[in-house]
């Protein structure tokens, strides 16, 4: 479907400032590849099994969003307002997520291998189950996130915040950990293999997999509880 197919199909699609409106819209199973979507307002629009993939949403306001199972391979969504979104199951390759607010979306079971969420947002996120091989976590904000079962093999983590995150049974193999914050953090079960854990930062309340030898690693203890 064609973007200008969408504004015709309303009155309302373009509010005064010139943005495009299609917030609450249903564009379920739609093709919108290669579509220039950047800074609309698409707010509670349904995009379930939508392909957007390659798609220019920057900037784009997709808070409470249902995108359940849907091709956002490719997608700009740097920047975008993705709190409360529903990504379950969603294909995210390569997309680019740089500096999104994704405040308790659901992204579980989602493919991210490859995105870029350096800088993002992730409180609350469900990412449970999650592919994010690759995935470039750098300095993101990923505190309180359930990312139990996630595949994280290989993803750069680097300076991220994980306090009291999930990572029960996570793949951390081969990840660069180096100046993440894993105060409070649940690791156990956690594959750690090859993983950098160079200035890694922790409290007692950090929770390792069994037998794993900190003291290998220059691991920095804080003295909190």
């Amino acid at each position: 479907m064609e973007i200008k197919e969408l504004i015709e199909q309303s009155e309302n699609d373009v509010d005064e400032s010139g943005v495009l409106d299609l917030s609450g819209a249903n564009l379920m199973f739609t093709n919108l590849r290669y579509t220039n979507l950047s800074e609309a307002n698409l707010s509670k629009a349904k995009f379930n099994e939508a392909n957007l993939s390659h798609t220019n949403m920057s900037e784009v306001d997709l808070s409470g969003a249902n995108m359940n199972k849907a091709n956002l391979s490719c997608v700009d969504l740097s920047a975008a307002n993705l709190t409360g979104t529903n990504l379950g199951e969603a294909d995210l390759s390569q997309a680019n997520l740089s500096n999104a607010d994704l405040n308790g979306a659901d992204l579980s079971g989602a493919n991210l291998s490859g995105a870029n969420l350096s800088q993002a947002n992730l409180m609350g996120t469900n990412l449970r189950e999650a592919d994010l091989r690759e995935a470039d976590l750098s300095k993101t904000t990923l505190n309180g996130v359930d990312l139990s079962e996630a595949d994280l093999s290989q993803a750069d983590l680097n300076g991220a915040s994980l306090n009291w995150a999930n990572l029960r049974e996570a793949d951390l193999s081969g990840a660069d950990l180096s100046g993440t914050d894993l105060s409070w953090a649940d690791l156990r079960e956690a594959n750690l293999n090859g993983a950098d854990l160079n200035q890694v930062r922790c409290n007692h309340q950090t929770q390792w997999p069994e037998g794993f030898p900190t003291q290998d690693h220059t691991v920095i203890q804080k003295n909190i509880l």
